[in-house]
């Protein structure tokens, strides 16, 4: 009788992770496909009112003219301006005032969101950069056992947040199989908020760049690490302190300009003879 009580709770639980699940898939690149789509969809209307405030309006003018040389009497109705000259002007200003307020609005909202979501300049100093990499404990996606902090020590060693549900670490994981080949550093995964059968099945079909990966479905070891949604990346030395932080899709002139140097920064500084 316990466990049949349970079942309800457990179809709760459930609902709710694929839920949180469906909003982390939404990344800043999602954020600004929908930002212009919706101000499209805005935009476009804002059009097909003007167009259509300014036939009707125009309609109107002729009929009223009609009307008054018809010498027909009592004429409810008055034209908002009476010359012909004037209708342009006035269409533009009271019809197309919004638009052009509109298109403006939109201007400063895309400088705003590529200017803090550039993703070629996002390989950054973490407020963890210089700190030891956060307490982790997680069971290992395609092995018994744990993935712990301990086993980040004594390698450079790189760190991708990604998930199979995630088109951006799809995009990337080409890169990631490439990279995997140099063995100055361990590459680790960890999944996150995914169904562990869809993730085994992604790294079956895009093979598995890592040598270990932690499965974090709900999320919490990935807060620690001040991570919201992948893909996100983090260099560590050999003493398990972050260097820095790439957010967003790894692309291979990101992997060649910026996170390259900083693997061979703390290659020499490692082979460096101590004094």
């Amino acid at each position: 009788m316990h466990g049949l009580s349970d079942i309800p709770q457990q179809r709760l639980e459930n609902s709710f992770q694929r839920i949180d699940t469906l909003l982390g898939t939404f990344h800043h690149e999602h954020i600004v496909i929908l930002s212009y789509t919706l101000s499209s969809a805005v935009l476009l209307y804002l059009i097909g009112y003007t167009v259509y405030k300014a036939i009707r309006q125009k309609k109107f003018y002729k009929n009223y003219k009609r009307r008054r040389f018809s010498g027909e009497k009592n004429i409810m109705e008055i034209p908002l301006f009476t010359s012909e000259k004037k209708i342009s002007f006035f269409t533009l200003l009271n019809f197309c005032g919004p638009f052009i307020f509109f298109s403006f609005l939109m201007i400063l909202l895309f400088y705003s969101i590529n200017k803090q979501h550039s993703y070629d300049t996002s390989f950054t100093q973490s407020t963890l950069t210089g700190k030891l990499a956060p307490k982790t404990y997680l069971p290992l996606l395609n092995h018994d056992g744990y993935l712990t902090i301990e086993q980040f020590k004594g390698h450079i060693t790189l760190i991708n947040f990604w998930g199979s549900w995630c088109l951006p670490c799809r995009q990337e994981h080409p890169i990631l199989m490439e990279i995997a080949k140099d063995k100055r550093f361990h590459l680790i995964g960890i999944n996150y908020k995914d169904n562990k059968d869809n993730a085994k099945r992604f790294l079956a079909n895009f093979g598995n760049p890592f040598k270990y990966i932690g499965f974090d479905t709900t999320g919490h070891a990935a807060i620690d690490w001040g991570v919201y949604g992948p893909p996100e990346t983090f260099l560590l030395n050999k003493d398990g302190t972050i260097i820095a932080k790439h957010t967003g899709t790894l692309t291979e002139q990101i992997y060649q300009k910026k996170i390259l140097p900083e693997i061979e920064k703390a290659v020499a500084t490692t082979q460096s003879p101590t004094k």
